[in-house]
This record gives structure tokens, sequence and C-alpha cells, in this order.
């Protein structure tokens, strides 16, 4: 008869349940050493956030809807073809972790939507003669007459080709990268994209001047990257040489810049240069857009142009010096900063359904730092009956002051504060040319404005609010002066990277999944012990 160790029955089932829990719990351990080991080593993970989220948006669609809508309709009904060149084998372009894999993603999903969209993946290393059509550009800046630049295009380059127009970029060209420029923090790839392919259509670069000849200097070249999603063509340059030797670029700019003058505007050179601005302006569609902030120094001549236009520059006067300070406006109620410096622009009230648009309440976060203050000049200028604008006495000339300060805000200069309420932060003033078309000057209180911590903040709209107002000033070249506002990239997001979607499961199967794993597992584990309980209750 064999002898048992434990003689108690229950003490016997007990044990075995122990160490039987033991032994599933130590196997269950070990198993889960051996997969993560395995998972790590040969990388067999399946992410729950993808590397393809970054998927075109409705707004980039719609935006070449009406590209290739009104392309058609210019060309009596054809829609022009536009071919997306990748200067690298197709392998190698869609390969994850190169710089153009977000790229390749994007321009698939937009051959797919539109018939006149083609890609092409052509190896420049292997056969370079390919793209050798498309190494040169013209420089419309250089000082020679048709000269033309050099294009370096690599395996990363991607070139947009539609009709005789065409222009290479760089795989980089398509990310958006911090202050220092050394790290990527976000993919632009769509927005950038659309404007190339908007910019290729139209057949002919749209020309934006930077003066450089008044002291401009920039914080960074924010602007310059803005004018270039924008669509134009941008060059720094003196006015008087862009008048005197290069009168076809000035003949078809359509917007002059002076960004942070400090030194006046030409009035005794051989060419006058509100004499040159003036006939600049003389063209429908033209636009002369000026950057100041409260450190810009006096400067009468610019201040007596633009109070020509409708606007005066606010200074304090310093009697016992004989000098001038301009205005700061703060505002401790509506500011970003401790210093009450960096404030939020107000739409003004009733600037007619012109700038109804613009003026709306997704516009309420516009930010301008160390903002000076403009006012409507007291000659020549009257309110527009019950709306908000103001128009010159001979009827010519219509103020629209777009952003102000709000009633809380003040002025201060020499460390006092030397008036308060409401102070002009953006304005735009339209011409109304004999011609039936229109012409502008827009002033901004601000050279921060444009600077890369407020054009590049996924919370303020200063991008926005200054793309729509660019693209407004191609409603001035219609000869009824009527004309639509040009189609522009914005409402096209730029997608950070940390901000990605699970794309691989929703939320209804998270919960869903969750469940399943929960119940069933204990469903089971409970039935197989009830049919065991029952077993051993009959045996």
């Amino acid at each position: 008869m064999k002898r048992k160790l434990i003689r108690n029955k229950k003490a016997r089932y007990a044990g075995v349940t122990v160490l039987l829990t033991a032994m599933i719990v130590t196997v269950t351990v070990l198993l889960n050493m051996v997969v993560s080991a395995v998972t790590e080593r040969y990388s067999l993970n399946t992410p729950l956030v993808s590397a393809t989220t970054f998927d075109v948006t409705e707004p980039c669609y719609e935006l070449l809807d009406s590209v290739f809508e009104e392309a058609k309709a210019e060309r009596g009904g054809e829609v022009p073809k536009v071919t997306l060149m990748f200067c690298d084998t197709k392998a190698n372009v869609s390969a994850e972790e190169t710089v153009n894999y977000y790229l390749y993603h994007t321009v698939n999903q937009l051959a797919e939507r539109f018939d006149n969209i083609e890609i092409r993946y052509e190896d420049v290393i292997a056969n370079p003669t390919l793209v050798e059509h498309y190494r040169t550009q013209k420089d419309l800046f250089a000082d020679e007459e048709d000269a033309t630049r050099e294009v370096n295009i690599y395996s990363d380059s991607i070139i947009v080709i539609c009709e005789d127009y065409h222009r290479a970029y760089r795989g980089t060209d398509f990310y958006v990268y911090d202050a220092e420029l050394t790290t990527a923090w976000g993919y632009a790839g769509e927005k950038k994209i659309a404007s190339a392919i908007m910019r290729a259509v139209e057949g002919e670069d749209r020309i934006a001047c930077i003066l450089s000849n008044h002291g401009e200097m920039f914080y960074d070249y924010e602007l310059v990257t803005f004018l270039e999603d924008a669509g134009y063509t941008a060059g720094y340059i003196s006015l008087n040489t862009l008048y005197t030797e290069k009168k076809d670029v000035f003949d078809r700019c359509e917007l002059l810049i002076s960004y942070n003058p400090s030194s006046d505007l030409l009035t005794e050179a051989d060419y006058s240069e509100v004499d040159i601005l003036d006939e600049f302006l003389a063209r429908d569609g033209t636009a002369f857009l000026v950057f100041m902030g409260n450190t810009t120094p006096r400067l009468p001549n610019f201040e007596r142009y633009l109070q020509d236009w409708g606007i005066d520059t606010d200074y304090a006067k310093n009697n016992d010096k004989g000098t001038y300070t301009r205005y700061t406006v703060q505002d401790s109620a509506h500011s970003l900063t401790s210093d009450n410096a960096t404030v939020y622009g107000a739409p003004s009230a009733g600037n007619g359904k012109e700038y109804e648009e613009m003026l709306n309440a997704e516009n309420e976060y516009v930010v301008f730092r160390n903002a000076t203050s403009f006012s409507v000049t007291n000659e020549g200028y009257m309110q527009n009956g019950e709306s908000g604008s103001f128009i010159s006495t001979d009827g010519t000339r219509e103020l629209y002051p777009l952003y102000k300060s709000y009633e809380s805000a003040e002025c201060w200069a020499n460390g006092k504060a030397v008036a308060g309420g409401e102070s002009i932060l953006m304005s735009v003033t339209k011409q109304t040319n004999p011609t039936g078309g229109a012409s502008y000057v827009g002033a901004v209180s601000s050279v921060q404005f444009a600077t890369y911590d407020y054009m590049r903040s996924a919370v303020y709209q200063n991008q926005d609010a200054l793309l729509r107002l660019c693209s407004s000033f191609e409603a001035g070249a219609s000869t009824d002066g009527n004309g639509r506002a040009r189609l522009s990239t914005e409402g096209v997001t730029i997608k950070p990277f940390l901000v990605q979607t699970i794309s691989t499961i929703t939320t209804t199967q998270m919960l869903r999944w969750t469940l399943v794993l929960s119940i069933v597992p204990a469903v089971l584990i409970a039935g197989v012990g009830t049919v065991i309980l029952i077993r051993r209750r009959r045996a």
C-alpha cells in the first residue's frame, strides 16, 4: 500500500493548485521574456502609430481643384498636365525613413485624385543626362539680363514640370525646421507641393521684391520662406536698381516689401523713390507692404508717404533733446509676455465685405510683438459713413484698419504711458485706379510679426493673416476692380511629427478588443473550472 506524503485530500489539492499556479506564472514570465527579446532583435513590432498618417487633407484637394478649374477655363477646356519627377528609383523614394518617404505618399494620393498629375522616377545617379534640361533656371535678380543660374539636382530632388515651366526642389524643402534650421519638427509637404503645383500651372513666377537699400534688417528668413510658400519668387534688390537696371522685373513685380527699414526713402536722387513707388502702384494688382516696429527710427519721407495713404506713425517728441521716440503698445490684459509688449490684435469691425472673410473669429490669435502705434491721418481722410473704414477726400483711396489693439491697451514712450485705447496694428489702403482695378499699401506695426516664432506657431494665425492679405492684392488686378482674391494655401496645414494619430486601430476597436481580452479568458477559465469541479464531485 502506497504511503501518501500528505494524507489530507484537500491539502493535496491545494498544494497541486499552488504548484500549477507557480508553474504557469513562471512559464508566462519566461515566454514573455523570450517573445520580447525576439521581437526586439528582429523588429517584429506592429506600431499603432503609422509612419504614413500624413494623408492629404480636403483643403489641399479643394485648392488644386480650383487651380485646375481656373487653368481649364483659361485654356479653353484643356486641363494642363503636371509631372512630378523624383530623381531616384521608386524603391529608394518609397523606402521608410528616407527624406522623400512622406512626400512619396502625398504625391501618390494627389495622382490618384487628379488624372492630370503624373509621377515619374528617374535615377539621376545612373543616368544624369535625363535631367540636364532642368539644371538651369532663370535668375531674375542677377546683374546680367536674362541670366540663368545652375541648379544642383540630387537623388532626393523632385522636379515639378508643367508645359514649358519647371522648378527643382530638394527633399528637405518639404519639412519645417527649428529656429536654428537643424532639426525638422514637422512635415509641410502637402502645403509646399500644392504651392509648387499652383505656381507651375500659372506658368510664370509671381515676383516679390524685398527692398535692400533702406537698412532693412531681418531677424530670420521666415518672411522669405513665407513668400516662397505663397507662390512668389522673392529676391533682395535696391529700389533704384530695380527701376533703372531691372525694368523687366519691375514691370512684372507684384509686391514690394520694406521690412524693418532704418534709413529713409530717397527723394533727391536721379530717380525719386517716391515717384518710383507711385509709378509702381499705378499698375493694377500691385502692393507695397511696410513693416515697422517700436525701434524704427524717425523716417520723414517714409512717414509722409504713408500719410498720403492714410496712415500716421505715432511717436513722442522729446522737446529737451529734439529727438523722437516711437510709441510701444502694451496691454496687460491681452499680452502673451510679462512685459505686456506681445499683444493680441483685435479684428477691426466694419471693414466691408472685401475683408470680412479675413477678419473672422479664427484669426483672434494674431500676435504683434514690440508693436508701435499707427493711427488714421488727420488730413485728407474721413470716416466712410458708418463703416470702420476711412476714405480720402478725392474718393480714390480707402483705408481699412484690419487689426487694432484692445481698448485696455496703453502706448508707452520714455518709460511712461502717453496714450491709451485702440491703436491700429495692421492696415491696408486700397487705391482705385483709372483703369477700374486697384493697388494697395499695407502697414504692419511689428517687425517680429513676420518672424519664425509667430509665423510657424500652431497656435497663432499670423501666417494665415498675412497670406490672406497678400492673396487679396490679386483682386485688384481685375479691370472692374472687383476681382476674386488669388487662390492660396491658407488652411493647408503643417503636420508636426509628434502629433500623429493612431491609424491602424480606432477607439471603438480598442474598446472592443479590451472587453474581448478581459472577458473571454475569464469565461473560458470559469467554464473549464466548472466542468472539472462537477466531474470531480461525481467521481
